[in-house]
C-alpha cells in the first residue's frame, strides 16, 4: 500500500490551484491535499464545491505573507509536498501597485522556503512564469531555462525574485525544489478577466469581443490538464534545483486565437471591437520547453483546438458558475468556509 502524503497547495482557490487539486485528488487516493488560501477576488471557492466533503481535502484560510499564518499551517498539517502557486498577478494593478506584488510573490514565497527547510519538507515547487524572462520587443528570441532573466514590470520582476530565493535554498540549504516557468493557461474554471474566457463568454451572452492594440502580439498556450500533468511530473521526478519551462512550443496571434474560438462557436467576425492596447500586454519571445520533455518525458496531449472545444463546451454547461462570478456571489462560499 502506498504511503499518505500531505500535500500543501497555496492558492488552491485560484483557477490553476483548484484544477491541480481534482487532479491530485482523482490520481493519488492516498494523498492528502490542504487547499492554503487567502481567498481574494480571484480565489473562487465554487470551484471546489464537489471536492469540499471529500476527506482526503482540508481548506485553510491564511495570507503566504503572513509569517504567522504560514507557521500555523507547517505546524499543523506537516507537509510532505508543496506546490505554490498563490500569487498576486492581475497586470493592470502591478503597473500602479507594485508593493502587493513584493508583499505575496516574494515575501510570501521565502516564508514558504523558511517554513520548509526547518520542518524538512520532501519538495517545494515553485510556480513562476515565463515572463521572467522579459519581452520579445527586446530583441529576445528563443529562450531556454539558461537564459538570463529580464522580466519588465513589477509582476514579472516579483516573481523573477521569488525564483531566486528558491534557487538561493537550493544552493545555500540544499532544500529539494524545483520551479516550473509556464506560458499561458487556459481551460474550466478560469475567470472571465482571462483572454480565452472572455472570448466564450461575450460569445454566448451576445456582446463584442474586445481585441487590445492589432491582436498581433504572440502568445503560446497549454491546456490546463497538460499544465497539471507537468507541474505532477516535476513533483515526482523532477531533479533537485533544476527549473523546467512549460510550453506548448506553437505559438498564436491573439487575433488568431479568436478568430479560431469564433469559428468553433460559429459566431460572425463583426463583433470584434479593437481597444487600447494594455500596459505590460505585448508579446513575449518563444518558450524552449525541451528540457521538461527529455528529462521528464512531458508533452502536452492536448492541442489548441481540442482544448478549445472542451473548454467552449465547459462554459456552454456551466452558465451558472459564469453566473455567479459575474454578480459576485460565487464569494458567498468564501465567506461561509472563513466562519467555518
Amino acid at each position: 500500500m502506498a504511503k499518505e502524503k500531505r500535500v500543501l497547495i497555496t492558492g488552491g482557490a485560484g483557477f490553476v490551484g483548484s484544477n491541480m487539486i481534482r487532479y491530485l485528488l482523482k490520481k493519488y487516493s492516498h494523498y492528502q491535499i490542504v487547499n492554503f488560501d487567502k481567498l481574494t477576488e480571484s480565489g473562487a471557492l465554487n470551484r471546489l464545491r464537489a471536492e469540499r466533503n471529500n476527506p482526503n481535502y482540508i481548506f485553510v484560510n491564511g495570507d503566504i505573507s503572513s509569517e504567522r499564518d504560514v507557521q500555523y499551517v507547517f505546524e499543523e498539517y506537516k507537509p510532505d509536498y508543496i506546490i505554490h502557486f498563490a500569487s498576486q498577478s492581475y497586470i493592470d494593478r502591478n503597473i500602479n501597485q507594485p508593493g502587493i506584488f513584493i508583499q505575496t510573490n516574494v515575501i510570501g514565497t521565502q516564508n514558504l522556503l523558511s517554513n520548509a527547510r526547518t520542518t524538512e519538507v520532501g519538495k517545494m515547487v515553485q510556480v513562476s512564469t515565463s515572463k521572467v524572462y522579459g519581452s520579445a520587443r527586446f530583441g529576445i528570441g528563443k529562450v531556454d531555462e539558461e537564459t538570463p532573466m529580464k522580466p519588465c514590470d513589477p509582476y514579472s520582476a516579483s516573481k523573477a525574485a521569488a525564483d531566486l530565493f528558491t534557487q538561493a535554498a537550493f544552493r545555500a540549504h540544499n532544500l529539494d525544489v524545483n520551479i516550473v516557468r509556464p506560458t499561458n493557461v487556459y481551460g474550466p474554471y478560469q475567470f472571465p478577466e482571462k483572454l480565452v474566457p472572455t472570448v466564450i463568454a461575450n460569445i454566448l451572452n451576445g456582446t463584442e469581443i474586445p481585441v487590445f492594440g492589432d491582436g498581433q502580439n504572440l502568445r503560446d498556450w497549454v491546456y490546463i490538464d497538460d499544465y497539471c500533468n507537468a507541474i505532477d511530473l516535476v513533483l515526482h521526478d523532477g531533479i533537485p534545483g533544476e527549473s523546467y519551462n512549460l510550453s506548448s512550443e506553437s505559438e498564436l496571434k491573439n487575433i488568431d486565437l479568436i478568430r479560431m474560438i469564433m469559428k468553433l462557436m460559429k459566431t460572425g467576425e463583426t463583433r470584434l471591437a479593437f481597444l487600447k492596447d494594455r500596459l505590460g500586454d505585448e508579446s513575449y519571445p518563444s518558450i524552449n520547453s525541451q528540457k521538461i520533455r527529455n528529462e521528464l518525458g512531458w508533452a502536452p496531449r492536448i492541442d489548441i483546438e481540442e482544448g478549445l472545444k472542451k473548454t467552449i463546451a465547459w462554459y456552454r454547461s456551466h452558465a451558472d458558475w459564469m453566473e455567479e462570478i459575474y454578480s459576485g456571489d460565487y464569494q458567498k462560499d468564501n465567506t461561509e468556509l472563513q466562519e467555518s
